[in-house]
């Protein structure tokens, strides 16, 4: 199966494609016009490149998952040709997403960014309609960087412990329902990196004196909820740039920790991603 020439004419409409586009390519690109057709066009094409050299990349630095020959096929010219979702496109058919989330994209936006916002905005507007209680949404994001060094798992017990100490200390106790994720990546100078996000909602009214979060206005809208669900799931250049060796035994290893947890109101909405020795088996990555 050759690669598919893809033929964008211009951003999809909804906010949950709205927020799977800006958790894509307003981080990657924060300084331009995402919502210009031109713009989104074209940086989409750029970062599906990026992709196609990453999926090689990972494939000769013995990422198992891209070893793997489904109907004939090669898996890793299935996975080059996973389609992004926020863009309008020509053909759809025969296109299927790879759901290897840990790095993908256009997986990755859609389960952290697109289906965060949905959990979201169904629990805030059922049926369409605003709750008669307002409510606030709070984010945070701390990055661990392990000296050179650190394996891998080294840096999986920083970020769980201290994503233990804030979900016992504000998650469980102070929200309605909370998110929290968990992206892992390499560096070009092979360090391990972590980012360890949060997104809660309060009422309105309840005080968030926390240093180092960000809180929103009252939430009125659904609109509203889309630059914090894009910027918790955002993607991160690590993924597409970061030394392909180690991105690769990360992809290949059983770690024990699940990259995005749900709590309270939003338990079980929306993906849960799990350790990876489980995710072969519920077919999800």
């Amino acid at each position: 199966m050759p690669d598919h020439i893809f033929e964008f004419t211009g951003p999809r409409k909804g906010l949950y494609h709205a927020t799977q586009r800006s958790a894509l390519l307003r981080a990657l690109f924060p300084k331009e016009e995402i919502y210009s057709k031109e713009v989104c066009c074209q940086r989409t094409l750029d970062v599906l490149t990026l992709w196609r050299k990453r999926v090689e990349a990972l494939k000769a630095a013995g990422c198992l998952r891209l070893q793997k020959e489904e109907d004939k096929k090669s898996r890793s010219q299935w996975v080059r040709n996973c389609p992004p979702h926020y863009v309008e496109r020509g053909e759809r058919r025969g296109l299927r997403s790879c759901n290897m989330t840990k790095i993908c994209p256009w997986c990755w936006t859609e389960a952290y960014g697109s289906d965060t916002y949905s959990a979201i905005a169904d629990y805030l507007f059922p049926g369409g309609k605003p709750k008669t209680q307002l409510y606030r949404l709070v984010a945070r994001e701390v990055t661990f960087t392990s000296p050179v060094g650190d394996t891998l798992f080294d840096l999986i017990y920083y970020a769980r412990g201290y994503a233990d100490t804030v979900r016992k200390a504000r998650l469980d106790r102070k929200t309605v329902g909370a998110f929290q994720l968990t992206a892992i990546y390499a560096t070009k100078k092979k360090e391990w990196r972590s980012s360890t996000r949060f997104l809660a909602l309060i009422p309105a009214d309840q005080e968030w004196k926390v240093e180092g979060w960000r809180v929103s206005a009252p939430i009125e809208t659904k609109r509203q909820v889309v630059p914090f669900a894009a910027r918790f799931g955002a993607y991160h250049w690590g993924a597409l740039t970061g030394d392909a060796g180690m991105m690769a035994e990360y992809l290949n290893a059983k770690i024990p920790l699940k990259l995005k947890s749900t709590f309270g109101v939003f338990n079980n909405r929306g993906r849960n991603i799990g350790d990876v020795s489980t995710l072969h088996e519920a077919g999800e990555d």
